[in-house]
Parts: structure tokens; C-alpha cells; sequence
């Protein structure tokens, strides 16, 4: 039960546009081999965890996609996703790293696979609806081990009042999490946790919890709808492993990000940004992976995931 998101195969020429977004890059690469991607970075399996929004509202959306070697998905759980020998996406490179995706089927779609493990991908676009969140390309085997130690977790939740952040600890299949909630609440959770050898991060008793951990087992994207973490909500729930320091230094090089923007009506917005040459880190509002490649920031009214290209 695993499969995941995103293929693509043809080279364009035109400036990067997003989901109501704005211009990535003036400079296009047309594929002469300066980009430091190919399509068999894609190969594998991915795990897809985001927030749609519908007809309906907000709701979470998360599954597994298959991609062969030729950028196509074979199989996938993802809600409006098409598998086939036809790509449904086109890929896009640029010289400063980024990609877009696009289809006929789905609007324009952006995203910036981190350099370093190159095994995640935050995403921002349209597929019958707003959707943004995160991917992460699953590795060989894994172990309760690849889980110990310090952890940054973010949350966000369909209903835009509540947003949480904190640090997890795990030791053995333990955890526990101290953290603020919406209104600067402090949160105190305690609990078991599990990882199967495949990759999937589970929460002893609460079966909705739904997550991965990438290849480079830095960061998890999961969705949940009951957590102890805040029960009857549904969220989108990301872990990065702390790294051992932070400077400014980390953060310089070309980094691309992309938003979750919440509307006052209840509703989101997904938008890509352009890519930026270093930039100031926050950790009050931010957290990053233990190879600095990966941020994830919390802010009022949005969500900022940056992946650093190169």
C-alpha cells in the first residue's frame, strides 16, 4: 500500500509561473545539462502529504505513487491522480534548479526537490482544487534507530486558526513533544510511535496518523484526522531532524519555496515564490533538517516550505 505523485519527461522553454503565484527564475536551462536533476531522481516510491482546498472546504489529501524510470506513475492511492504510459506532467528546468510541472489535466504546478538526498519535494498547485504539501521519496529499509533522537515538528490544520510547533524526542518507539499551539498555548504530549521497515510512521492508537520518512530520513509528512496532539482536527503534521547547530551561513546557495496561504473564509491558496540566493533564517517561525536542505516555516496567515538546490 504505497505509491506517489509527480512525472514528467518533456523540456520547455518559457519563465516559471505558479498557482497564482508569481515568476521563478529569468533564465531557462532548456535541459543543456547545467540542472543538477534528471528524471531518474523520480524513480522510486513517494508518499504525498498536503491540504486540498474543494468545493467543500479544506481537507487533507495524502497516498502513495509508483514512478518508473520514464517519469510515469504506475500505481498510485492519491486522490485525482492518473497513472499511464503518457506523462501527465511536462518538467521544466532552470539554471538556478527549479522545476514546473504542467498538464492538461492539471494547472500549473511548482515545485523544488532538495539537492541534498534529493528524496523531497514540496509542492504547490491544482488538481481539482487548491493543493499544496509536501512529498517524500521513500528509501530501502528502515528501522525504530533511524527515528532517535531530536526532531522539529509543524503542523497546520484545515481550519487556519490552529497551527502548532514544537520539538518531538524520540528514544526507542517513545516519544514526547513540547510545543505552542494557536494563541501561544503551550502542548505536552506523550506517546508511542512505530516505523515499519518500508518507511511508514505510525502513532500507537490513533489510526488516522498517516506518514512516511524519506530516503535521507530527515523528514516525515504525514496527515492525521485524531492525534494526541490535538484530537478531531485534521492536519498536516511534518518532522524535520534537528541538525547539531545552525548558522547563516547554512543557508546560503540558491534555495526555491513555496506557499500554504490561508484565507480568511476558511479556505487556502497554494503559490510558489522565486528562488532566493541565502535569506535570513527565523527559528522562532522556522525549522530545518539535519542536512540543511529542507525548511519549514509557520507564520499567521501561511506555510513556507524551502528546499536549497544547490
Amino acid at each position: 500500500m504505497k505509491l506517489f505523485r509527480i512525472l514528467f519527461i518533456t523540456l520547455l522553454t518559457s519563465l516559471l509561473f505558479g498557482c497564482g503565484g508569481s515568476s521563478s527564475s529569468d533564465s531557462s536551462d532548456e535541459g543543456s545539462g547545467n540542472s543538477i536533476y534528471s528524471i531518474s531522481d523520480f524513480d522510486g516510491e513517494w508518499f504525498t502529504a498536503g491540504i486540498k482546498s474543494t468545493g467543500g472546504g479544506p481537507a487533507l489529501v495524502s497516498g502513495y505513487t509508483v514512478i518508473n524510470e520514464q517519469g510515469q506513475a504506475t500505481a498510485t492511492t492519491v486522490p485525482d491522480r492518473i497513472t499511464g504510459e503518457t506523462p501527465i506532467y511536462s518538467l521544466e528546468f532552470h539554471e538556478d534548479f527549479s522545476i514546473v510541472f504542467t498538464s492538461q489535466e492539471l494547472e500549473h504546478y511548482y515545485s523544488v526537490m532538495d539537492s541534498s538526498g534529493k528524496s523531497v519535494l514540496p509542492f504547490s498547485g491544482y488538481e481539482n482544487g487548491y493543493i499544496g504539501g509536501l512529498d517524500v521519496r521513500l528509501g530501502a529499509s528502515y528501522n525504530l534507530a533511524d527515528l532517535t533522537g531530536a526532531w522539529s515538528l509543524i503542523s497546520m490544520s484545515t481550519d487556519y486558526n490552529w497551527q502548532l510547533k514544537g520539538t518531538m524526542t524520540i528514544t526507542g518507539n517513545s516519544f514526547t513533544f513540547t510545543g505552542t499551539e494557536t494563541g501561544d498555548n503551550p502542548v505536552t504530549v506523550s506517546g508511542t510511535l512505530n516505523i515499519s521497515s518500508d518507511g511508514a510512521v505510525t502513532l500507537d492508537g490513533y489510526g488516522t496518523f498517516t506518514g512516511a520518512l524519506d530516503a535521507g530520513k530527515t523528514v516525515i509528512a504525514a496527515v492525521s484526522e485524531h492525534d494526541p496532539f490535538k484530537a478531531s482536527t485534521d492536519k498536516a503534521v511534518y518532522l524535520l531532524k534537528t541538525p547539531s547547530s545552525i548558522n547563516g551561513s547554512d543557508f546560503a546557495g540558491k534555495w526555491g519555496h513555496v506557499y500554504t496561504y490561508f484565507k480568511g473564509d476558511h479556505t487556502f491558496r497554494m503559490f510558489y515564490g522565486e528562488t532566493t540566493t541565502g535569506y535570513d533564517y527565523d527559528p522562532a517561525a522556522c525549522a530545518a533538517d539535519s542536512h540543511k536542505s529542507v525548511v519549514i516555516c509557520m507564520y499567521e496567515e501561511y506555510m513556507e516550505f524551502r528546499t536549497k538546490g544547490h
